[in-house]
């Protein structure tokens, strides 16, 4: 299984080395309406092999870095990476290069083990304890088993992005031109989207995430509509705002 997580906390120089914090997962409610307990994580494997992937893809050109530390603390469960980047491996280049950007994300692969989705077991109350009464998970976990942390792109935890941060404005113009390569088209694209560029990721993703909900409605009313974005339709979302 597959969830999307948080990354926060700026790089830090280690033995020449590029160190990045993340926060790997918290026990707050993902779109998927479940919640993993920070408690519940078993790292003992992963700490044997802990592999950083891209996109939860399991080749080996894939595997573009590994976890330094792992810790579990009261935000979450923590882990620093480092990049395999400069080592002739062009995806760990370009997910260290977002990184720095300040433009990465990542999700944990986990083995689910144990969880509830009685709302009287001990383990609800306990969480509407500690997040208060409104909106509950239909599913805790209590045990599950860590398999990989994977750098991706677009995450569907809202959280998922860095806390905080902009898109450099000279980046937002790469992105630009990879997408428009005619002139003209780019042209229209930079004036268009010029004003968004310094605009928070967080506020751009709540800005999407409401554009992508209008869209439910729709999809309610006929059956046969699909409420899909491609990659290029959500990055033409976040930086044409």
């Amino acid at each position: 299984m597959k969830r999307f997580n948080i990354k926060r906390g700026k790089s830090y120089e280690k033995d020449g080395k590029t160190i990045f914090p993340v926060i790997a997962s918290n026990d707050g409610i993902d779109r998927d309406n479940e919640s993993i307990l920070t408690s519940a994580w078993d790292t003992k494997t992963y700490e044997q092999h802990p592999i950083i992937l891209a996109d939860h893809c399991y080749w080996t050109d894939n595997q573009i870095g590994e976890a330094k530390t792992i810790t579990k603390g009261d935000d979450g469960l923590n882990i620093e990476l480092e990049y395999y980047n400069g080592k002739g491996n062009q995806v760990a280049d370009w997910c260290y290069f977002l990184a720095k950007q300040g433009m990465a994300a990542y999700s944990v692969g986990f083995m689910p083990k144990q969880w509830t989705s009685d709302q009287n077991d001990l383990v609800y109350q306990n969480w509407i304890e500690s997040h208060g009464a409104g909106k509950t998970p239909g599913r805790i976990y209590t045990n599950v088993e860590l398999l990989e942390l994977s750098h991706v792109a677009v995450p569907s935890l809202r959280e998922a992005l860095q806390q905080n941060s902009a898109l450099k404005y000279d980046s937002a113009l790469e992105v630009g031109k990879g997408l428009y390569p005619e002139e003209a088209e780019f042209l229209q694209w930079k004036k268009k989207g010029s004003k968004s560029f310094n605009i928070p990721l967080i506020e751009r993703m709540n800005r999407l995430e409401k554009k992508y909900d209008d869209l439910e409605p729709q999809k309610a009313d006929d059956p046969k509509t699909e409420k899909t974005l491609s990659d290029v339709d959500i990055i033409c979302e976040l930086f044409n705002l």
